[in-house]
């Protein structure tokens, strides 16, 4: 720290230097406590940019999900209108990143009997 000596007439003087010696041993010493903190924040910056980066990964994939399932929602709509209960549809549909094929065949209106096979059956079932 410079003081400025007026001296007796009070114009005027010499620089004089004051040390204080713990704000100088804090200056000398503090070279690691400062590259520590420098270093901490840097941490804590990457971290915070590392989490929104992945919130913005996820809000991402969820707006494509989001627009996938209406899509699909829609495809429903138009072949349940479009298509009668005995005709077989097939469908492509492309997008960036996905191409899907639907194929709509009608459902069965009578039970068929499920024939068993022969595996799993006891003696006395087969005889």
């Amino acid at each position: 720290m410079c003081i400025r000596d007026r001296g007796r007439s009070g114009g005027k003087g010499a620089l004089v230097m004051v040390f204080d010696d713990k704000k100088r041993t804090d200056f000398v010493t503090g070279f690691h406590k400062r590259k520590v903190k420098r270093r901490k924040q840097a941490e804590k910056e990457m971290a915070l940019k590392a989490k929104q980066e992945k919130r913005k990964e996820r809000m991402e994939n969820r707006k494509q999900l989001k627009s996938i399932s209406k899509s699909a929602k829609d495809m429903v709509a138009d072949i349940s209108g479009v298509a009668g209960p005995d005709v077989s549809q097939e469908l492509e549909f492309e997008d960036e990143h996905h191409a899907v094929t639907v194929t709509v065949e009608p459902m069965l209106t009578e039970e068929e009997p499920i024939k068993k096979s022969g595996r799993g059956r006891s003696k006395a079932d087969k005889g």
